[in-house]
């Protein structure tokens, strides 16, 4: 990751925490949120190193300073610093009402968030606006959090190695001359870069846990219908989800409590158990060969480096009490895909939003895309 300037360390500084007037010399706080986690950071808040407005702040400033770089985030949501002074005081008067209450959350441009359009990284759909919310955004928001704003993605989610898009290439934030993978490359460099304390992506086929890997975050795909997938632009209805983004695992289980559609406390599931008795991990050995080469994707042999730290956690997993299972023929290289349902799914959602572009046909007719579209059957998109 590259070195923060002077000006833009991140830091906030206070006066003195002790309000008795003194002759000493005022004492300053330094606090830096690169490296904390959602509770760190919420402990700051109360302590008094931090408010809202300031942390709000920091990430705006983060994005002006080396969006360029990445090119991570598409649209910034130019009420975010408002909301975050109107999260200082209702928090406040009645406290916060949960744990990413007043955080900056950052959406993939194929999630609805009212006030700012859903392109799925195509240009033709740049005045595609949502009627409301996406009801997973919308979960945050009642949480308290705030969008900060859309980040950028593989068009139409359609790529896991790199995330391309009408809007350009995302650049890994540890390295601009690696891919970020995709789809949901921008959420995740966004989230490793701190433009964000987390965010949401959406998962076909490793379309969150890809970028993650790549940006050394934790990105997670939960089960298949336990998050909403209304008011989102889908590459196949069937296997998409959203999925939490984050620096860090507890982060991780604070957002998907929030996202579920369920009654669900992975947070306090996974701070309260202390062991791993009684549960079985299954591991796919498919993914798990030793390449020769130091480069590999999903689905292709893994370098040493790689394979020596998927055994120790294995190892850790089994010394916490884990049964381990390993699984041969977990993956046979082939899923169906019905350009069909892509195309009828797409003009389903298209009736909750407002735009030019009002069917599947009119947007292939634009050519305001960069992706290769052949694969869509033009006798199915009126």
């Amino acid at each position: 990751m590259i070195k923060l300037k002077e000006a833009l360390i991140l830091t906030t500084l206070l006066g003195t925490l002790n309000t008795t007037p003194t002759t000493e010399p005022v004492t300053v706080s330094s606090v830096d949120i690169t490296e904390m986690n959602i509770y760190e950071i919420q402990e700051a808040v109360d302590d008094g190193y931090l408010t809202y407005e300031k942390i709000m702040k920091m990430y705006l400033e983060r994005i002006d300073e080396y969006n360029d770089q990445y090119n991570a985030v598409l649209y910034v949501n130019e009420d975010a610093l408002e909301e975050a002074k109107q999260a200082d005081i209702e928090y406040q008067k009645n406290g916060r009402s949960s744990w990413i209450f007043g955080l900056p959350i950052l959406v993939k441009d194929n999630i609805d968030v009212e006030g700012m359009p859903t392109t799925a990284g195509t240009k033709a759909l740049s005045d595609n606006y949502p009627k409301e919310n996406a009801p997973a955004v919308q979960n945050i928001i009642d949480a308290g959090g705030i969008i900060i704003g859309k980040a950028n993605m593989s068009e139409f989610a359609i790529s896991g190695y790199n995330s391309y898009s009408s809007y350009g290439n995302v650049y890994n934030a540890y390295n601009v001359k690696y891919s970020s993978y995709g789809s949901s490359g921008g959420t995740a460099v966004g989230v490793a870069a701190n433009f964000a304390v987390a965010g949401l992506g959406t998962d076909t086929g490793g379309s969150v846990r890809l970028p993650s890997a790549a940006n050394n975050i934790v990105g997670l795909r939960p089960t298949h219908g336990s998050i909403s997938g209304k008011g989102v632009i889908n590459y196949d209805k069937t296997r998409d989800t959203i999925g939490p983004i984050t620096r860090y695992v507890e982060d991780n289980a604070i957002l998907l409590d929030i996202l579920t559609e369920k009654d669900t406390n992975y947070e306090k599931a996974l701070t309260e158990k202390k062991d791993l008795k009684g549960v079985r991990i299954g591991v796919a050995t498919q993914f798990m060969s030793l390449s020769s080469t130091k480069t590999g994707i999903a689905q292709s042999p893994v370098d040493r480096d790689i394979y020596n730290l998927m055994q120790k956690a294995i190892n850790n997993l089994k010394n916490l009490g884990a049964e381990i299972v390993y699984i041969n023929d977990f993956y046979n290289g082939y899923y169906s895909f019905n350009d069909k349902s892509f195309c009828y799914d797409f003009n389903q959602y298209l009736k909750g939003t407002t735009g030019t572009i009002r069917n599947l046909s009119q947007l292939l007719a634009s050519k305001k895309y960069v992706s290769d579209m052949n694969w869509v059957s033009m006798n199915w998109c009126n």
